[in-house]
C-alpha cells in the first residue's frame, strides 16, 4: 500500500510572522540538526520525496531526499493557497467583509 507521510516548512524567520504568505517565498528558520535528521530518516522510508518548488519546503526536501538517495520531485500545486490580495499583507491589516 502506497504510504503519505507529510511534514510542513519551517518556521518563517520573525518578519514573515503574522503575514499571509502562501505563494511569496518567504525566508524561514534553518532546521535544527535534529528536525532535519528526523526528516531525513522519513525521507529513507518512502520511495521518493515530493515538495512544493517555493524554497522553504523544498531546500529541506531536497537534503532529505540526498541524504536518503531518493528521488526528490517538486510541483507547484504542492504550494500552500494563494492569498490573493491579502497576498504578502499582515493578518491585522484584513478587514472584514
Amino acid at each position: 500500500m502506497p504510504r503519505l507521510i507529510l511534514a510542513r516548512h519551517p518556521r518563517p524567520v520573525d518578519r514573515w510572522k503574522g503575514v499571509c504568505y502562501g505563494y511569496t517565498d518567504i525566508e524561514v528558520e534553518e532546521l535544527t540538526a535534529q528536525e532535519q535528521q528526523a526528516l531525513n530518516r522519513i525521507a529513507k522510508s518512502v520511495g521518493r520525496v515530493y515538495s512544493s518548488d517555493l524554497s522553504r519546503a523544498r531546500v529541506p526536501a531536497e537534503r532529505a531526499a540526498r541524504s536518503a538517495r531518493k528521488p526528490c520531485v517538486l510541483d507547484a500545486r504542492l504550494r500552500e493557497i494563494n492569498m490573493g490580495a491579502w497576498e504578502g499583507k499582515p493578518w491585522t491589516d484584513r478587514k472584514s467583509t
